[in-house]
């Protein structure tokens, strides 16, 4: 049965828009303290500067119409010159300190973000949903006014237009409480106009285009990425990753078209609305002055204070409307925040072996149990009541009924496994590509979790140990390896400065055979790696990134050593050599050899054949020559290869 994908609603956050802002603007404070003080006085700055110049006018109609001296009236405008100054001179001194104090916000969600990224189930990394999700994520942190720091700014906007709205409300209730009711409704269908096409804008346009974003993202750094740079220009794909690109912007492109009209139409109803609603205001001070008394210097002020009221009521309703929208994009920040990791932690299977199925359901253990009634009242999260790794050299792995299949995939990648891994036994995993051999590793290292089935290390579910903690068993080397922009010993430490010896960092570099290599760079283990971050480092050969990754298996010093293919660039002899030094330096260490070649079996305790997710054959070296199964026919093939080393076995 097809494993179907996880629905998007399951995952998806929807937190309304006020528990949003009270989220980020908790999240700041918790950065920024001193944001607190300076966005009350960014208010009443604000709020101050936008009247003073509204009653100023008035005073000098009453004064000019009252028969005021020169005096009088330059005394009213110098004041009102020297506040205005003043709160101009400490609105920027507010602006400064808050600008810098927002960023330096949203760089600490950055952070949130990046400790997630890092820390999340690697097989969400390779869910397209998931990566959506972190790709949403990013765009909810990745600029002034998007998601998370656009609501910061959008409560600030909010706290100041609700003070001004307030003042300017308070001066029209003189005049004509009606007024202010008719300028509300009008600005209503003004914020609705907006809401609506904010939200349908960002469902339609700015979602879809997640997918196109990852897409162009990767084209981006594969043309700019030197691994690929050869290949490109000798297999002369220009044309066909330009069309690639210029496939994904069209779609894109027609996706932001349609955007910019759905605004077009927006902003043409909003002018029509605007125009009412300034004849009707004009209309109804004209009147006032005609038929109720309203003087010349009361008329200034009304005007101002109303288009004032006006012009705020509908900055306040379309702030509402951006921060919906930006409460959207802090719900795409949450939900990946809280993408669920461990719901399969509480699960457990039974096994109805007479029927040979697996029935899924929840026979919790004691510590289950206890896991999930555990809960600290406080935060209301779950208390780590993981079980504690055993301290000890001696770590027997066994696989029950293992079976795993990719999100979306028809067929099992692994089934039905069942195979157990001695302490201090090596296990050779052979087949060819796409057998299930690297699926078993990811399982075996728990950066996959079985579909069904499930493993045990001494007797006890995996699941029942803290991940971090069992990542601590496993020094990995894969047949890709990576080299990060740190110095030469933090590469084979994989560790911070502060952590990294670098004795032990060159002597395990000599072990694994780059001793010239280190010897003829002038600062040793302290080279930098790549020109990324600094411009004299240097580039490894893929031979020499090899022997690194042996490097950082020696300085782990872990239980368990697991080689998934790491030589598979190297001839069988080459390979075979490789093997067999690095079988002496790792001595009586569990091992597990992974290739689609032979060059690991001859000594090894046991060896495991797959083929189409399934263990086909089991069983040593000579045995399994002997069954003359898939086996011996796959070393048959191979036998060319091997006859150096055949003169080696027989000496």
């Amino acid at each position: 049965m097809k494993r179907k994908e996880e629905e998007e609603d399951k995952n998806k956050k929807n937190y309304g828009m006020l528990t949003n802002m009270i989220y980020v603007m908790k999240g700041t404070f918790k950065y920024q303290k001193p944001l607190i003080p300076f966005l009350f006085f960014d208010a009443v700055v604000q709020t101050a500067m936008a009247f003073i110049w509204l009653v100023i006018p008035k005073l000098v109609i009453d004064q000019i119409m009252g028969n005021g001296s020169i005096s009088s009236l330059l005394k009213v405008v110098l004041i009102a010159s020297v506040i205005e100054l003043f709160f101009l001179a400490f609105h920027q001194y507010v602006q400064t300190q808050m600008w810098w104090r927002f960023i330096y916000a949203r760089m600490e969600f950055i952070m949130q973000r990046m400790r997630k990224a890092l820390t999340m189930n690697y097989e969400k990394l390779e869910n397209p949903k998931a990566l959506d999700y972190m790709g949403k994520a990013e765009r909810a942190t990745g600029g002034n006014m998007n998601g998370i720091e656009g609501m910061m700014h959008s409560a600030n906007d909010l706290f100041i237009s609700v003070a001004k709205i307030i003042t300017s409300a308070a001066v029209m209730f003189t005049l004509n409480p009606a007024m202010i009711i008719l300028m509300i409704l009008l600005s209503l269908v003004h914020y609705i106009l907006i809401d609506v096409t904010k939200r349908r804008d960002k469902e339609l346009c700015w979602d879809k285009l997640a997918p196109d974003f990852r897409k162009i993202y990767y084209l981006d750094q594969t043309t700019k990425n030197f691994e690929y740079a050869k290949d490109i220009r000798l297999f002369g794909m220009k044309d066909w990753l330009l069309g690639k690109q210029t496939e994904i912007h069209k779609k894109a492109h027609a996706k932001i078209v349609a955007s910019k009209n759905r605004w077009l139409k927006c902003g043409i109803l909003n002018q029509i609305l605007g125009a009412i609603q300034d004849g009707i205001l004009y209309a109804w001070l004209i009147y006032a002055v005609l038929y109720q008394g309203l003087t010349i210097a009361n008329f200034t002020l009304y005007l101002g204070t109303v288009i004032t009221f006006i012009k705020t009521l509908s900055q306040v309703l379309d702030n509402i409307a951006e921060t919906r929208k930006q409460s959207l994009e802090v719900n795409d920040y949450r939900t990946f925040l809280e993408l669920e990791e461990d719901a399969m932690e509480d699960n457990r299977t039974v096994y109805d072996r007479e029927a040979n199925k697996v029935k899924a359901c929840n026979t919790s253990s004691d510590n289950d149990r206890q896991r999930e009634k555990t809960k600290d009242k406080k935060t209301n999260s779950k208390v780590n009541t993981y079980r504690k790794l055993p301290m000890t050299d001696r770590y027997e792995f066994t696989f029950e009924h293992v079976s795993f299949q990719y999100l979306g995939q028809e067929n099992y990648a692994l089934n039905d496994v069942d195979l157990t891994l001695k302490s201090g036994k090596k296990l050779a995993v052979v087949g060819l590509n796409g057998a299930g051999k690297t699926t078993f590793i990811k399982l075996l290292c728990r950066l996959y979790e079985p579909t069904t089935g499930r493993i045990l290390l001494n007797g006890v579910d995996i699941r029942e140990y803290d991940r971090k903690e069992y990542y601590t068993i496993f020094a990995p080397v894969f047949q890709n390896v990576e080299c990060f922009a740190f110095p030469i010993a933090e590469n084979v430490s994989m560790k911070s400065p502060a952590l990294t010896d670098c004795t032990k960092a060159e002597k395990t570099l000599i072990l694994a055979g780059l001793e010239e290599k280190i010897s003829s760079l002038e600062k040793g283990v302290k080279t930098e790696l790549l020109k990324v971050l600094h411009d004299d480092g240097i580039d490894l050969s893929g031979g020499e990134k090899q022997k690194l990754a042996l490097a950082r298996a020696l300085y782990k010093d872990a239980k368990v050593v697991v080689l998934d293919e790491p030589t598979a660039a190297l001839d069988a002899l080459a390979e075979y050599k490789q093997y067999m030094d690095f079988d002496k330096l790792i001595g009586g260490k569990t091992a597990v050899y992974i290739s689609h070649r032979l060059s690991s079996t001859r000594f090894c305790d046991a060896i495991a054949m797959f083929a189409d997710g399934k263990i086909v054959e089991y069983g040593t070296h000579e045995e399994l020559l002997k069954s003359n199964g898939a086996y011996a026919n796959m070393y048959e093939v191979q036998a060319q290869y091997y006859q150096e080393k055949e003169v080696v076995f027989d000496a």
